[in-house]
């Protein structure tokens, strides 16, 4: 059995978790351990909601959107700790999930036999959703790009140096989408 662990970037400007984002971790929960980080305080009622779904859940206020998130997880965690799953699921609050069950997507890529891939791509994975096998999140250059992420002010700053960069570094290994133009097209 594959194990799993998703790093999951959370934000929202009042500090207060959506349920959506819990119905979200819920779903993901049967597929990974889940680590949430959101870029702000985390309100105690919310607290003790995502101790019930996550193996680590911590609130920071560190202006790096995502990346930074997953950033800040990864250097709680270590890459020692990190090293122990067979991969790794970046994840974030910016969309519904779960609406449909994750089975058939989770099913479906591991078939493909990739070393990692998106829910969905147009010129590039998106970042929102993306697993990946320890080949990948073991590599120097992952490693580096995690560990240099700066704060930006701006978002085409932000998509050029991280969402490109992580992408960049995708390119060099066998990696799909699960959504794309023709479902089962790949874009390497």
């Amino acid at each position: 059995m594959t194990r799993r662990i998703c790093l999951f970037a959370g934000y929202n400007p009042q500090n207060h978790i959506s349920d959506y984002v819990f119905y979200y971790l819920e779903a993901l929960s049967k597929f990974a351990d889940i680590c949430y980080c959101a870029d702000g305080e985390i309100f105690q009622a919310d607290r003790r909601r995502l101790k019930k779904l996550t193996a680590l859940a911590i609130g920071i206020k560190h202006g790096r959107y995502d990346f930074g998130s997953w950033a800040e997880l990864i250097k709680k965690l270590g890459w020692q700790k990190i090293s122990a799953y067979d991969e790794l699921l970046l994840a974030n609050d910016s969309c519904f999930g779960g609406i449909f069950p994750f089975n058939e997507m989770f099913q479906t890529m591991e078939q493909q036999n990739l070393d990692g891939w998106g829910a969905s791509g147009n010129h590039f994975i998106m970042s929102y959703f993306v697993n990946i096998k320890k080949k990948i999140f073991l590599s120097p250059e992952f490693r580096h790009l995690f560990e240099n992420i700066k704060a930006e002010n701006n978002k085409a700053v932000i998509i050029k140096k991280y969402e490109r960069g992580l992408d960049n570094i995708l390119q060099n290994y066998n990696c799909g989408t699960y959504l794309s133009p023709s479902r089962q097209q790949k874009f390497y």
